[in-house]
C-alpha cells in the first residue's frame, strides 16, 4: 500500500508537472503570436509613417517652388509662354480665367497638404489613430485629382507617379494599422 501511495504521488507530481509545462507553452505560444502581431502593426504604421513624411516633403517643397516660380519675374523668359490670365467666351459672355493666380494657389495647395502630411506622419510613427485617418484623408483626397487627371490621362513624368504608388502604399499600411489598433478609455492607442 506504501509503494502505491509513493507512485500515486511521484504520477500526481508529474502530471502537475507536465500539466504547468503545457500551460507555460500555451502561453508562450499566445504571448508569441500577439508580439509577432504587435511587431507587423508596428513595422506596418513605421512604414506608412516614412512614406508619408516622403509625401509630405516632397508636396511642401513643390508647392514652394510653384509659388516661387509664379511668384517673381524672369529675364531670361523661362516662364513667358504662361499667359497671366486667358479670356474666354463662357455661355455667351466674356470671362478672364486668372492662369497664374490659379498655378499660385495651387502651389499654396500643395505646401499645405504637405505641411499637415509631415506633421501627421510623426504621429502615425506614435501610433495615433487621428493622425493615420488625418493623414489617409488628406494625402489621399490631394493627390485624388491628380491621378485622376494627370496620371491616368498619361500627362505625368517622373517623379509623379512615384508619389501616387508612395501615396497608396502608405494609405494601405495606414488603413491596416487603423482598423488593427485598439482605443482604450483615456483616448490612446495600443496594439493587439
Amino acid at each position: 500500500m506504501l509503494i502505491l501511495l509513493i507512485n500515486h504521488n511521484s504520477l500526481s507530481l508529474y502530471v502537475e508537472k507536465k500539466w504547468s509545462q503545457l500551460n507555460n507553452f500555451h502561453n508562450f505560444v499566445t504571448n508569441g503570436t500577439k508580439l509577432w502581431i504587435m511587431n507587423k502593426l508596428k513595422i506596418a504604421l513605421r512604414t506608412a509613417s516614412v512614406l508619408w513624411a516622403i509625401w509630405g516633403v516632397f508636396h511642401v517643397l513643390a508647392g514652394i517652388m510653384m509659388i516661387y516660380l509664379f511668384g517673381t519675374e524672369h529675364p531670361d523668359g523661362l516662364l513667358s509662354a504662361v499667359p497671366e490670365s486667358l479670356n474666354i467666351n463662357l455661355m455667351g459672355k466674356q470671362s478672364d480665367i486668372p492662369i497664374v493666380p490659379s498655378l499660385k494657389q495651387h502651389g499654396f495647395n500643395l505646401a499645405w497638404f504637405g505641411i499637415i502630411v509631415t506633421i501627421g506622419s510623426v504621429y502615425v510613427w506614435k501610433q495615433n489613430k487621428l493622425a493615420i485617418l488625418t493623414c489617409v484623408l488628406i494625402g489621399g483626397l490631394a493627390d485624388l485629382g491628380y491621378f485622376l487627371y494627370v496620371d491616368l490621362a498619361g500627362f505625368s513624368d517622373s517623379p509623379g507617379p512615384e508619389m501616387t504608388y508612395i501615396m497608396a502604399t502608405a494609405i494601405i499600411l495606414g488603413l491596416y494599422g487603423y482598423f488593427r489598433l485598439k482605443s482604450n478609455t483615456n483616448g490612446t492607442t495600443e496594439g493587439i
